[in-house]
């Protein structure tokens, strides 16, 4: 794949629904900054003090077919709105053997974390990854990494 003159590789991709783990209740705006920080942080398990980068995901505050009026109302009450994410949230590891800094470094990489619904799974893996990079280029993602053996 290429973003811009960059050639990178797609080296780990994840994907789940954020809301798995939600027994009871529903998603709120504090829920929903946890989700966010719970995805940075998975992100970076294997990669300690590594950049990611968020696009950040639509939220939306209309869905409510699954939540009675009561429930909602309940929620206000305590000035809290229902909020849902898109149904899933993606992660991608890409490398490159080009570096964009440190000419001695080993090559750059990015982990782009970004959210979407069951419809954009038609597409191809590197075409979800375009659509969520929009107009970032691999400067704007990416940093250098240097190989200790």
């Amino acid at each position: 794949m290429k973003i811009g003159p960059v050639e990178f590789q797609i080296i780990e991709f994840e994907c789940w629904r954020p809301y798995d783990g939600l027994i009871q209740g529903v998603p709120t705006r504090h829920f929903n900054r946890w989700i966010l920080r719970a995805c940075q942080t998975r992100a970076t398990k294997d990669r300690p003090r590594r950049r990611t980068t968020l696009i950040e995901p639509a939220i939306d505050r209309v869905r409510t077919d699954r939540v009675s009026e009561s429930v909602r109302d309940h929620y206000r009450q305590r000035r809290k709105e229902v909020e849902y994410l898109p149904e899933y949230c993606c992660i991608v590891w890409l490398r490159s053997f080009q570096t964009l800094v440190d000419h001695d470094a080993t090559g750059s990489e990015a982990c782009l974390i970004w959210f979407q619904s069951a419809e954009d799974f038609a597409l191809s893996l590197p075409e979800l990854i375009k659509r969520a990079l929009d107009d970032r280029t691999w400067a704007d993602i990416a940093e250098d990494w240097v190989y200790y053996p």
